[in-house]
């Protein structure tokens, strides 16, 4: 028995969603590691501060890239079945995606 429209939409729609995620999934980690390899964070030798940021992008601090960064790391590693700590991560990315 074949599937009747909406359910083929339904399944195509939900195989690319989980595509884009993974592969979002796969940028975070590398924008993660690419934040700790070259101390963007806060204290670190090559850190972003917001002055660094008003002239291109006024409208993120670093607190909003620490924030993004430690909420993709909970995400990381939910994906990879270890031990999340609680925050509210969904206001730091509709922060985030908002900007």
């Amino acid at each position: 028995m074949a599937l009747d429209t909406q359910q083929a939409a339904f399944v195509n729609n939900t195989r690319i969603t989980f595509q884009k995620l993974a592969e979002a999934m796969e940028t975070l980690d590398d924008l993660k590691s690419i934040y700790y390899d070259r101390q963007y964070g806060i204290g670190g030798a090559n850190e972003i501060r917001d002055a660094d940021l008003t002239d291109q992008f006024a409208d993120i601090t670093a607190a909003n890239l620490a924030a993004g960064i430690t909420a993709t790391e909970q995400l990381l590693k939910y994906r990879d079945n270890e031990a999340v700590t609680t925050g509210d991560y969904g206001t730091t990315i509709n922060i985030l995606r908002s900007l």
